[in-house]
């Protein structure tokens, strides 16, 4: 707990921050007091607001949750999900029994129980003046000094922020609030969350609200820039929630200003997204007050509970080996079979006993600079886009402040390294799977090429990257057995696939692409549709695009399935576009216009 204690510490003193301040409405003083010198452990949820009102996201940090207090996590999550279904009754029935994992005695459970049933009253009663006192009286449960009239910007969660908004939404189906007060909030957000996963939860949904308004006043000009700011924010996280919304919002303010020929590119791409969603054969989410309430996931979870089991076993070690001097073998027993939830010291002690370097909360690095953090997201973003040299800079940058004693930070660095030496064709495929290998040591000492616990998503983008290796060697068939080894460890999990977002998302991608490559159709369209599926339950609208390119190749091979290829190709283009990957929609068009004799636009 030092690590995430002293970071927050170290980012409320760079803010400026008092201790009070940050603590307010959720913790005491003398408790953040504790989590910052590492003294008090504090729950994922405590971590999570604290960060929030620094500006900053946990969602950079994987970290490790006992049983108890993941299915805590999977519940909220699970409550979320019905909504976006617009499934109330299940809804309401989860929310009873989140209840019970703690909101009588956690207020920022009890908060967000009192904001969920808020919302659901409104959708099956439409009472305006109701729905805002509920969601004013769970605003102050952590901001009891808070007024509408006289709110100046105090240090907001997102959860808190979202009440904000889901308030300010119905003020403005009232009449009774203008646009200058929404844009007031919006500038907040847009300053404070300097941490972009965390301001694309909220942000889009600011400006969205502070456009309808400035819409409904007859400022067109106006409305399309708030809407512009809230579509290029999703963007750049490749977010898809809200995205369908604020497309037709510009959409209609190019048409209050004749500009049609952009107003028919902007339909072009909301057909695109309706495709995806008839492609996973998914709903929807229409109810337009659930915008307020839902956001993209971007979680990445271990359970210790898991953990502890798989790597005892692959030791070959019995509980009372490993249990004595840090606990009774009878409670490693019961932490084993999801029976008691594991204190932190007790993990780190069987940690130490089985030789495994490994944080509570730590991201591809780990760091107690938040700075390190952020690096890494921006290096993985600039791979995912293809600007090397950006990348290659940004590794540079972050070699200087990671501490390369530690094996996990030697490891991300190493395997950017080996990414850049492959760039510049400086190693054969033989040298590459050895460096790879070597590389995935740091942290699975006794890897002999087979995967036998939950990996970090550091290790599993070495193996994906070892697969990709062997794919590209013409090794098929050994690719294939990485990524199925990988998925039997997944499948006897409790995890949920949201749960592990850093690695899923590559499985999916890479995974449908070799596949396709072996000629295994159906296999691949399968996997596919799976894919689209995780893709849209986490909101990511990137992920899906490129999932879909890969289904597109898959569906060309199948003679039944043509005119389907040609309109996956054609909806991708508009998809890669939204998503600014340039590069790939250049590719989609010439292929396409090559292959079809057709303009794809």
């Amino acid at each position: 707990m030092k690590y995430i204690g002293k970071m927050i510490g170290s980012l409320r003193c760079e803010k400026e921050i008092s201790q009070k301040d940050l603590a307010r409405g959720v913790i005491s003083t003398a408790e953040l007091s504790r989590i910052e010198n590492g003294t008090k452990e504090a729950n994922s949820l405590i971590l999570e607001v604290l960060l929030q009102r620094l500006g900053k996201s946990l969602d950079r940090l994987e970290y490790i949750a006992s049983n108890e207090e993941y299915q805590e996590i999977c519940l909220k999550e699970m409550i979320c999900q019905e909504l976006a279904c617009e499934d109330y009754e299940m809804a309401e029935m989860l929310l009873t029994e989140y209840e019970a994992y703690g909101a009588e005695n956690n207020v920022l459970c009890r908060q967000f129980v009192m904001q969920i049933r808020a919302v659901i009253a409104f959708v099956r009663e439409r009472n305006i003046g109701q729905c805002c006192q509920r969601l004013q009286e769970a605003l102050k449960l952590t901001q009891a000094s808070w007024k509408k009239e006289m709110w100046t910007g105090e240090k907001l969660c997102t959860q808190e922020i979202q009440i904000l908004l889901t308030l300010y939404y119905l003020r403005l189906l009232e009449q009774t609030i203008n646009e200058e007060e929404i844009v007031r909030l919006a500038e907040y957000i847009d300053s404070h969350y300097t941490e972009e996963k965390e301001k694309v939860k909220v942000f889009p949904q600011a400006v969205y609200l502070a456009g309808r308004a400035a819409f409904a006043e007859g400022n067109f000009g106006k409305a399309y820039k708030l809407y512009q700011a809230g579509k290029q924010c999703l963007m750049e996280n490749g977010v898809l929630d809200l995205m369908s919304k604020i497309l037709e919002g510009e959409k209609e303010c190019l048409e209050k200003t004749e500009r049609w020929e952009e107003a028919a590119k902007r339909e072009k791409t909301l057909t695109a997204i309706d495709f995806l969603y008839e492609q996973a054969q998914k709903k929807k989410t229409e109810e337009e007050i659930l915008f307020f309430v839902l956001k993209s996931y971007q979680k990445d979870v271990v359970i210790s509970n898991e953990l502890l089991r798989e790597l005892r076993e692959e030791k070959g070690v019995s509980q009372e080996e490993i249990s004595e001097g840090v606990c009774a073998q009878e409670t490693l027993c019961r932490i084993e079979t999801q029976k008691r939830a594991p204190k932190h010291r007790t993990v780190r002690g069987i940690f130490e006993k089985l030789d495994y370097d490994r944080r509570f909360f730590q991201g591809y690095v780990v760091s107690d600079d938040y700075y390190a953090y952020e690096l890494v997201g921006k290096i993985n973003k600039n791979w995912y886009k293809k600007n090397k040299e950006e990348a290659y800079r940004l590794v540079e940058e972050l070699k200087q402040i990671l501490d390369l004693s530690i094996p996990v930070n030697r490891q991300y660095i190493g395997h950017e390294e080996l990414q850049r030496k492959i760039e510049e064709e400086k190693l054969n495929w033989e040298e590459i799977a050895d460096t790879s290998i070597r590389l995935l040591r740091y942290t699975m000492k006794d890897f002999s090429g087979q995967v036998y616990r939950e990996l970090s998503i550091e290790e599993f983008v070495i193996i994906n990257y070892m697969a990709l290796c062997l794919k590209k060697a013409g090794r098929m068939k050994e690719a294939e057995n990485l990524y199925q080894q990988v998925q039997e460890v997944y499948k006897k999990s409790i995890l949920k696939e949201k749960n592990r977002m850093g690695s899923q998302f590559l499985y999916y991608i890479n995974y449908v692409g070799l596949l396709e490559e072996e000629d295994k159709l159906s296999e691949a369209i399968a996997i596919g549709k799976q894919g689209l599926n995780f893709a849209l339950d986490c909101q990511r609208g990137d992920i899906a695009a490129t999932v879909l390119a890969n289904m597109a190749c898959a569906y060309e091979k199948m003679s039944e399935k043509k005119e389907l290829a040609k309109e996956c190709l054609r909806n991708d283009y508009y998809l890669m576009l939204l998503y600014e990957h340039e590069k790939d929609a250049d590719k989609i068009k010439k292929y396409y216009e090559s292959r079809y004799g057709v303009d794809i636009v």
